[in-house]
């Protein structure tokens, strides 16, 4: 077989061996991204695979009771000292998010639906964490005193179209908030009754 000459490059002749391997070496680098992308996407299905498995958003750990939760945080949670009949003690869930914003969930005995919750932050944090807690779509706020200390009362819908009631006050350790399905004069009456320390 007779040899036929290479078509010039960039005025150099390139014959088929520099041909072969600049394939060869596309094809290389076409595998390794591939390669690089398959590990990505294994990388992210792995690290959200406790999210899936228990249903709470990144970063968000359950605790089993309300002595964990202070072991954990080392101090005492804030606790209303009125506390409605109608509520189930202990709480139904505690979440807590990377060791700062804190969710505690109620249930009401007659209807065994989450009633209360209360949730809390370190005092110099400017909103309770949407990971322990959806913030919903507030309907109506106003300013007003809670024990003689500013406090913010709104009317809010949460992600499942419930309205709910809650309080939002700080303390010198917290910022606090309380909402609650039941009666605005009920959830005051509890939000007043909280450890203010």
């Amino acid at each position: 077989m007779p040899h036929t000459p290479s078509a010039p490059v960039g005025g150099i002749r390139v014959g088929p061996s520099v041909r072969s391997y600049a394939a060869e070496l596309t094809t290389s680098c076409l595998w390794l991204v591939a390669l690089m992308v398959a590990a990505a996407l294994l990388l992210r299905l792995i690290d959200s695979t406790p999210s899936l498995l228990t249903g709470l958003p990144r970063g968000v750990v359950r605790l089993h009771s309300v002595a964990a939760l202070e072991h954990v945080l080392g101090n005492r949670v804030p606790a209303p000292a009125y506390f409605p009949a109608s509520l189930a003690w202990p709480p139904d869930d505690i979440r807590m998010f990377q060791r700062q914003s804190v969710a505690l969930w109620f249930r009401q005995r007659p209807t065994n639906e989450i009633w209360f919750v209360q949730a809390m932050a370190p005092a110099g944090s400017s909103a309770i964490a949407p990971e322990v807690m959806a913030p919903g779509v507030i309907l109506q706020s106003e300013p007003a005193l809670l024990s003689g200390a500013p406090a913010l009362v709104q009317r809010i819908r949460d992600t499942n179209g419930v309205v709910w009631h809650q309080i939002l006050w700080r303390t010198n350790r917290h910022l606090l908030l309380a909402r609650s399905r039941g009666s605005l004069d009920e959830l005051m009456r509890m939000a007043a009754s909280m450890d203010r320390r």
